[in-house]
């Protein structure tokens, strides 16, 4: 009889994964920005935004647990979602709760 245990590990870390999961979705708007490089910048900003020249290149969205979607945890996944989008800016427009779980909706912009 072989040992169920291996399969019990790899069960619980599977299940460990799923709860600190975020779920992104990205929607591109207008015509393929190219990716930035992975140490550009990025400025985070809050809606309106009034830099001129300042384009949209996709909406994102992000879907997690209360825990999972904080400044300190969202942020650098909307950066990079940002750089690989062609942006240079996130602009947080809006932020929904509702009993444990968060949704953020921003939009990521290229600023001149």
């Amino acid at each position: 009889m072989t040992s169920r245990l291996p399969d019990l590990r790899l069960a619980l870390v599977g299940v460990l994964f799923a709860c600190t999961s975020v779920e992104s979705r990205v929607v591109h708007i207008g015509p393929p920005t190219p990716a930035l490089a992975t140490d550009a910048r990025v400025v985070v900003y809050r809606a309106p935004l009034t830099a001129p020249g300042a384009r949209e290149v996709a909406l994102v969205e992000l879907t997690g647990y209360d825990d999972d979607i904080d400044p300190l945890t969202w942020s650098p996944r909307l950066e990079r979602i940002a750089r690989e989008a062609g942006g240079n800016g996130v602009v947080w427009m809006r932020t929904d709760r509702a009993r444990g779980f968060v949704r953020v909706i921003a939009a990521i912009v290229r600023v001149p």
